[in-house]
């Protein structure tokens, strides 16, 4: 097969905002697109006056290959991947997220070129090892032993009962405004977490412990037919999109359990089959960073190199 026909997924909601889809098209300006590879945004949940603010945005680009879609509500990025997916004819999707965009020149072309090979059906360039399960509540006790200064508004205040532990987490007002954003979002997940039904969410049903190697479903390339046969339930909840991501029924371990090749692409540009011994991670990782980055990475290197030092431990191998 010669070098494969292929779609970038980007991702965008309204309210996400406009900037991160200039930072992203930006990045396709200055790194540039193998002219075999179409751009597709998305537009959710969007209002007809961004629709117009995005097409400017897009004729301003001079990107020819560039479409604008409008899809259906709801499904979370997952979902918008799977319409794309089954609205399209390409063989092989990058998926993007709204604060996605690419780090390095050829960096499609360098996610795309295994697709040589048969048997290769994911290729991703953000490998790590957290797990949801372990990881926000490491993260947890990272505050109580930093004894972090704390306060919040009541009405802001956050009160959740996960595995049977009672949990009360406010935001924490700390010099690295990035690590205090990150930490209320962990909380906010919580809730969404021990909200989902009416008893708390399982995670010991649907997240490995920690180690929990997988790709991140972002800055991945995944063969359309085999994210098809994979996403067979959009999700309606915030934890089934993760599932995708990071559960026992990830993207990762289905495409390694239909015999596919699953491969990561090093931050040095080296490839390496899931599993290896040698592997590098590629998020989250001191002074290093990946192909494709989204705000989480972005954030992670904004931190200084004690607390990547810290965090990287924490969740991440």
């Amino acid at each position: 097969m010669s070098k494969p026909f292929s779609i970038i997924s980007y991702a965008i909601r309204e309210a996400d905002g406009i900037d991160k889809l200039i930072d992203f098209l930006d990045s396709l300006v200055k790194f540039e697109v193998s002219t075999r590879t179409d751009v597709v945004i998305a537009l959710k949940e969007s209002s007809e006056k961004f629709h117009k603010e995005v097409q400017q945005l897009v004729h301003q680009t001079q990107i020819p290959q560039i479409k604008i879609i409008f899809v259906p509500s709801g499904g979370y990025d997952i979902g918008t991947h799977h319409f794309i997916a089954i609205n399209s004819n390409c063989e092989v999707l990058i998926l993007m997220t709204a604060s996605s965009k690419p780090n390095i020149k050829n960096w499609d072309a360098l996610l795309l070129k295994k697709f040589e090979e048969s048997q290769v059906g994911i290729v991703g360039s953000m490998y790590s090892k957290e797990s949801i399960k372990t990881s926000y509540f490491e993260a947890l006790d990272l505050i109580l032993k930093s004894k972090l200064h704390i306060e919040l508004k009541e009405k802001d205040k956050i009160t959740a009962e996960i595995r049977g532990i009672k949990l009360k987490i406010r935001k924490i007002s700390i010099s690295e405004k990035i690590l205090s954003k990150n930490l209320l979002t962990i909380a906010r997940n919580l809730v969404i977490y021990a909200k989902r039904d009416t008893e708390p969410f399982n995670y010991v049903n649907f997240f490995p412990e920690f180690p929990n190697p997988h790709l991140r479903t972002t800055g991945i390339a995944i063969r359309r037919k085999l994210l098809i046969a994979i996403i067979d339930d959009i999700p309606t909840v915030k934890s089934d999109a993760f599932r995708y991501e990071s559960g026992y029924q990830s993207i990762t371990r289905r495409a390694l359990s239909l015999g596919w090749r699953v491969l990561v692409l090093s931050a040095d540009q080296n490839y390496f089959d899931f599993g290896d011994k040698d592997i590098k991670s590629t998020f989250r990782v001191p002074r290093v960073d990946s192909i494709v980055t989204d705000h989480e990475s972005r954030s992670f290197h904004k931190l200084n190199l004690r607390m990547q030092k810290v965090l990287s431990k924490i969740t991440h191998g």
